[in-house]
């Protein structure tokens, strides 16, 4: 039973509340309490078993080109008090690897260490979605935390391997080719092509299978 999501940009949370039937709110999450929230969605001095959350990941990126200060990643240590005080029984949060990098070790050492000092046993993953069957090499960090000395649960064992990681064709191979003028195909709105230039189309139908 979700209780409730959170989110500060509008757009988010509009296209959130028509795809699922739970409460869902447009705050900033800074500004919040964990009692607020909880006056929020009526759950008054109900335990919670689970709370999740991404804060955002740009700041730590190996992909980021600039500075290594980022405004954004104080949100980790939000993040960590709003799960010190809805105190529930198991929490995970999930970034980019370079959370643990140069970038973020220091924020993340300060994250295990106000969640230690708030009753909670912290450990860590780096986990790859293309082992579960997800068509992309997407490798991210879980952060997860009980307040049990049994953890309540362990991860999925992988389903797939490099060997029979799924592709994009696998994924999508079997869908129509979309309109050549751009308009969605008849029978999915979704599907559509972008534009690209002939060199641009030209550089992408030259990338070998695995490149980038």
């Amino acid at each position: 039973q979700i209780l409730l999501a959170a989110d500060k940009w509008g757009v988010a949370t509009e296209s959130y509340s028509l795809n699922f039937s739970h409460p869902v709110m447009t705050v900033d999450l800074t500004m919040a309490s964990a009692s607020m929230l909880r006056v929020a969605t009526g759950i008054g001095d109900r335990n919670v078993d689970l709370v999740v959350g991404g804060p955002p990941c740009q700041g730590f990126s190996i992909q980021r080109i600039g500075p290594d200060e980022d405004f954004r990643n104080h949100l980790v240590l939000e993040f960590g008090r709003l799960v010190a005080e809805f105190a529930p029984r198991l929490f995970l949060m999930e970034n980019v690897p370079g959370l643990l990098g140069k970038r973020g070790r220091e924020l993340a050492r300060a994250f295990e260490k106000m969640l230690r000092e708030s009753g909670y046993f912290v450990e860590a993953a780096i986990m790859n979605a293309a082992e579960y069957g997800v068509p992309q090499y997407r490798r991210r960090v879980i952060y997860y935390g009980w307040r049990t000395e049994e953890l309540p649960f362990r991860f999925p064992v992988p389903t797939c391997s490099e060997e029979n990681f799924v592709t994009v064709l696998d994924a999508i191979g079997d869908l129509p080719s979309p309109p050549e003028d751009r308009t969605p195909h008849p029978t999915d709105g979704l599907h559509r092509r972008t534009w690209l230039s002939p060199l641009n189309q030209r550089r992408i139908e030259i990338i070998p299978p695995g490149g980038g």
